[in-house]
């Protein structure tokens, strides 16, 4: 599992990072919720944990690509690399795992909401639809 810490400043760079992506659409494999939130834990803490997934076009490649490493979908990627926290006691800037769609999807939590990418932006989802959350 990899150590992180936060950086003194990372609310600020949480908050930054999140704003230049408002009007952002999904696109798998540049900007979909598993690299959005790695872009989060980078401004949070200079960690890039999706530097070797970056580069997939579609999400049933970037899916592969998780199972090909032996990820267990998103929530296993997020066990391998974060210590996991019960929803209820996830802070701001943790992760979050919620289902869209039929699909798991991460976020990042912003109190009793939840950052997610949507097909046209980045929209809020309220926390009470998480199902599983990770520490940052």
């Amino acid at each position: 599992m990899t150590v992180i810490q936060r950086r003194t400043d990372w609310r600020p760079r949480l908050i930054a990072y999140v704003g230049g992506l408002r009007g952002a659409r999904l696109d798998p494999g540049r900007h979909d919720c598993a690299l959005f939130v790695a872009g989060a834990i980078d401004a949070m803490a200079d960690v890039d944990l999706a530097r070797s997934w970056r580069g997939y076009t579609t999400f049933e490649e970037g899916l592969n690509a998780l199972s090909a490493a032996g990820y267990d979908g998103l929530r296993g990627l997020a066990d391998a690399n974060l210590p996991r926290v019960a929803a209820a006691r996830a802070q701001v800037g943790d992760v979050a795992l919620l289902r869209e769609e039929g699909q798991d999807a991460l976020g990042i939590v912003q109190g009793t909401w939840v950052w997610c990418v949507g097909r046209e932006r980045l929209g809020l989802l309220p926390r009470r639809r998480m199902l599983a959350a990770w520490s940052v």
